[in-house]
């Protein structure tokens, strides 16, 4: 466990569970049933897949986080979990690499996972600025969120320390490029990891 994960402490690992628990079951609720809401609509417009995709991977990511929970509530707070399209992105920081490949292990193991992308890092005992991290991918996705030209809702993006993470679907080829510029106007001391798939290759 890292130091940020040993200062949260067993309530932190609770409270994360039951966030996440509850963040997939709205997720699904506003996928199902929230169309007539404003957002929502947005939402689903611009959104590539359907219904029964993002039900599936709300499921994956809920069958992976309690794999990992179920191992070591250390590894939980660590890592951090992203399904798009049943492809699984992981990132966080660990102590050991077994723990980084375990964590890949339990991922696998998961019905319905096509591909696991494994960005997690070792650092041994190391510090872990993860609220720095947040705060940065929030700025990538507000802006994301006001191009009229980019469908904001087929990108995930996530930021590991000097990384950003970039998993998806793209309308077209130009949509990826505009993407990626704003990426690195927001992020140019980042390098940038792109798992966005374009087009019929995202089926």
């Amino acid at each position: 466990m890292t130091q940020a994960a040993l200062r949260a402490g067993p309530a932190m690992v609770a409270a994360g569970l039951c966030a996440a628990a509850l963040l997939v079951s709205a997720c699904v609720a506003a996928a199902v049933g929230g169309a007539g809401l404003g957002a929502s609509a947005v939402y689903t417009a611009s959104e590539t897949r359907t219904v029964d995709q993002v039900a599936t991977d709300n499921r994956i990511q809920i069958h992976i986080n309690r794999q990992i929970f179920d191992e070591s509530a250390g590894l939980f707070v660590d890592v951090r979990t992203v399904v798009y399209r049943r492809r699984v992105l992981l990132l966080g920081a660990v102590e050991a690499s077994d723990d980084r490949d375990l964590v890949a292990q339990l991922s696998r193991q998961v019905e319905g996972v096509r591909e696991v992308i494994n960005e997690i890092d070792v650092v041994g005992a190391g510090l872990v600025d993860a609220a720095a991290d947040r705060v940065l991918e929030k700025s990538i996705q507000g802006r994301l969120l006001t191009e009229r030209d980019i469908a904001s809702a087929n990108y995930r993006v996530r930021v590991a320390g000097r990384k950003v993470l970039l998993i998806g679907c793209a309308l077209d080829s130009a949509e990826l490029i505009r993407v990626r510029l704003i990426i690195a106007e927001k992020a140019p001391d980042h390098v940038l990891r792109d798992y966005v798939k374009i087009g019929a290759a995202c089926a």
